[in-house]
């Protein structure tokens, strides 16, 4: 057993990190092979050491939760100074590959979710917090499952009409400067993220 559940307040039942066990040696190195992972496609990776932290080192709900945050922060921390020098695509090499827009607008919504968070993870037991981080997994995976489905299905749709040739031409008609069959496509592609 690597450690004890968290008993007190302020205090720490959990053995050190030293002398460390291969179990726990192999779990550290997974960690962070998933958190550098997960920090390339643009995800903090938090969300992943929750279940670690409670299944294998056997922290409780709050704890794993304060340690998935602190290892958010950290890891958007070093992805935004790694990625300070690169310039954006499509602002020709002006300016930052930061969208200082998108965390403008989202910065009042996160205060207030992490606000409202640290109220009910301190006034919920913690089965209800693991039940709701479950639940709110699967709605989230769905909704993204169902997305990638439909535009995906988009997509072969318009593949197969142009494999199998169309018939009035509108593959070579124009609108607005565009071919027709990608301002159709790129309509349902809109479509479907709007669901």
């Amino acid at each position: 057993m690597l450690g004890k559940m968290s008993q007190g307040e302020g205090v720490c039942v959990h053995k050190g990190i030293f002398p460390m066990y291969a179990s726990e040696f192999y779990v550290y190195f997974s960690i962070i092979a998933i958190l550098a992972f997960t920090n390339t496609g643009g995800l903090g990776g938090g969300g992943i050491l929750i279940p670690i932290m409670m299944g294998i080192f056997h922290f409780d709900t709050h704890n794993a939760i304060s340690i998935s945050n602190c290892s958010t922060a950290v890891s958007s921390g070093v992805r935004y100074f790694v990625n300070l020098r690169e310039s954006h695509p499509l602002k020709r090499g002006k300016g930052t590959i930061h969208d200082y827009g998108v965390a403008i607008l989202m910065l009042p919504g996160i205060v207030i979710g992490a606000t409202l968070g640290s109220i009910v993870t301190l006034s919920l037991p913690g089965p209800f917090i693991c039940a709701g981080f479950i639940l709110c997994n699967l709605v989230t995976s769905g909704i993204g499952m169902r997305n990638f489905f439909k535009i995906r299905q988009a997509e072969n749709a318009l593949s197969v009409k142009k494999m199998t040739g169309n018939p009035d031409k509108s593959e070579h008609s124009v609108i607005n400067g565009k071919n027709s069959d990608k301002c159709k496509m790129e309509d349902q592609i809109d479509a479907a993220m709007k669901l």
